[in-house]
Parts: structure tokens; C-alpha cells; sequence
């Protein structure tokens, strides 16, 4: 009885219908698109999927001819730029995919299967190499909403504030916005502010370099 409840209650037209049926070859905004379809919830739109016709502008913001999400007001949400281009106050390159989000901070995959970026937007040392590559759901480099540099995935092994971090793509690395280091996993065992703390250790640490927490 429980899971036939269940069954029917996926069944419901309030979550199978999820999606609206795709338009093809429309005109909206003064935008070509390919393609369009909304992402809704009961009677709200949650997002606007596209696939542009041709590259385009759109805000100022130069698109490639791809996939590309708005928020319901047709803002921005997922896009991919067809040059370079400074997007906030942070220069990006061209073909890199950009997922914004309301609060202005913002993931990037950047084209290149590495990318050398600044922890601060006006390019300031020091600089991270960024894992890269892959579509809009590749390796992904985070920004705060003032455009410092928030997470990313190194390569290779890296020392950040004298506390060596695991790269890969299984150990993200966070900074606070003042480009100190928030979070890591340990590449080795070390002694953190006269504290041992074993390899493979996670830690996370305020601001002044204290570790408030290990996983």
C-alpha cells in the first residue's frame, strides 16, 4: 500500500510535469533561438532553457551559439562566451561556460583543461592553476559575488598559507575572500599552529589561519 502511494504520487501531474514542450525556431526578446522551453513548478516558472540561434549579445555580455539558461525575468543564468570578455570586474576567456547565480557569485568551466587565475579579480597575485575542460557541467572554478576567487581544483599537490592541499578532482579548495585559505583536504601530515594533524585530514579554518574544523 505504501508503494503504490508512492508510485502514484510521482505520478502527480505537479512533479511529472516539470517541463513545458519544446518551440522551435522562435523569436523572443528580440532573441533567436533554436529552441525554448520552461522549466515550471504548478503555475511558476523556475528557469528558461534555450538553444541560441546564432551568436549573440545580450546584456552587453558577448554568447556563443549554444545552450543558454535564463532566470524567469530573462537574466542570465547559464551561458557560454564567444570571446573574451570582463565579466563583473573579473576577465574571462573566450569559450568559457558561466552559471550565475542571484547573489552575483558564479561557477566557471573554463575551455583549456587548466587556467591560470588570480585569487583577486584585478589580477593580483597570487595566481591558482584551475582545472578546466569538459561542457557546462565540466571541472568547475567558483567566484563570490565580488568576484574573488572562491573554490577551484588544483591539478597537483599545492601550498596555500604553508598547509599543503591535495589536488584532484576529488579535493576542491576553498579560499575566503581575503584569498586565505577556508578549505582544503591535507596532502600530508603536518603541524597546523603547533597541531598535528594527519594526511587526508579536512580542514577548515577562519580567516587568521585557525582550523575550526576536521573531518
Amino acid at each position: 500500500m505504501i508503494l503504490l502511494s508512492l508510485f502514484l504520487l510521482l505520478l502527480s501531474p505537479s512533479l511529472a510535469s516539470q517541463y513545458t514542450p519544446w518551440q522551435y525556431n522562435v523569436t523572443k526578446n528580440g532573441l533567436e533561438f533554436e529552441k525554448i522551453r520552461f522549466s515550471v513548478s504548478q503555475d511558476d516558472t523556475l528557469a528558461i532553457i534555450t538553444y541560441l540561434k546564432k551568436n549573440t549579445e545580450i546584456g552587453g555580455v558577448p554568447i556563443v551559439a549554444d545552450w543558454v539558461h535564463f532566470y524567469p525575468d530573462w537574466s542570465l543564468k547559464l551561458f557560454k562566451l564567444s570571446k573574451d570578455y570582463d565579466y563583473q570586474t573579473r576577465h574571462l576567456p573566450k569559450n568559457t561556460w558561466v552559471r550565475a547565480s542571484l547573489d552575483s557569485s558564479y561557477f566557471c568551466v573554463f575551455e583549456n583543461s587548466w587556467e591560470k587565475v588570480s585569487s583577486h579579480p584585478i589580477g593580483s597575485s597570487p595566481f591558482y592553476i584551475c582545472k578546466g575542460g569538459g561542457d557546462s557541467k565540466g571541472t568547475q572554478t567558483s567566484f563570490y559575488p565580488t568576484d574573488e576567487l572562491h573554490s577551484f581544483y588544483s591539478p597537483d599537490n599545492i601550498t596555500i598559507d604553508n598547509i599543503k592541499c591535495r589536488g584532484g578532482l576529488l579535493s576542491p579548495i576553498f579560499l575566503h575572500k581575503n584569498g586565505s585559505l577556508k578549505k582544503c583536504t591535507l596532502a600530508s601530515s603536518q603541524i597546523i599552529n603547533e597541531i598535528e594533524y594527519k594526511k587526508n585530514s579536512k580542514i577548515e579554518l577562519d580567516t587568521s589561519g585557525n582550523v575550526r574544523i576536521i573531518k
